[in-house]
């Protein structure tokens, strides 16, 4: 037998068998997901231990807190040590810091046009500065 064919045969084999295979023991695996019953039963027991705890606390519970800043990390903590939970605020900070407000000093670098040389001159007040607008406000 060529080797070609040798292969193209051994090939058709491997997937036939995987096909017998699969066909067997694939329908016995099965990924299991939690229903809808199991998170509403565990929604429901957590707010029954957040109001015994808010019922028997020495001090007001401020829910909110223990919630964004307590459960939530916690649980997070536990599925995943990498992950971390944003409250609203957080989250609008983040991506305030994330597009970057860059504000620059009103000034714009520009290479000299009337000298060779390597130094870049600088214009201390560009005229769409606030800058330049009252130098000329209180210039005029």
């Amino acid at each position: 037998m060529k080797p070609e064919r040798r292969g193209v045969f051994l090939v058709v084999a491997v997937l036939l068998v995987s096909a017998v295979l699969g066909g067997i023991y694939g329908p016995n695996v099965r990924a299991t997901t939690a229903s809808t019953d199991d998170y509403q039963t565990s929604v429901r027991d957590f707010t029954r231990v957040l109001d015994v705890v808010q019922a028997n606390y020495a001090e007001p519970v401020d829910v909110d807190k223990a919630v964004y800043q307590g459960a939530i990390p916690g649980m997070l903590r536990v599925l995943d040590p990498h992950s971390n939970f944003f409250d609203a605020r957080q989250f609008a900070l983040l991506r305030e810091d994330q597009r970057g407000k860059y504000y620059g000093v009103g000034m714009i670098v520009a290479p000299a046009r009337t000298t060779p040389s390597s130094w870049l001159p600088t214009s201390a007040h560009p005229p769409t500065t606030p800058a330049f607008v009252r130098r000329r406000h209180h210039e005029g």
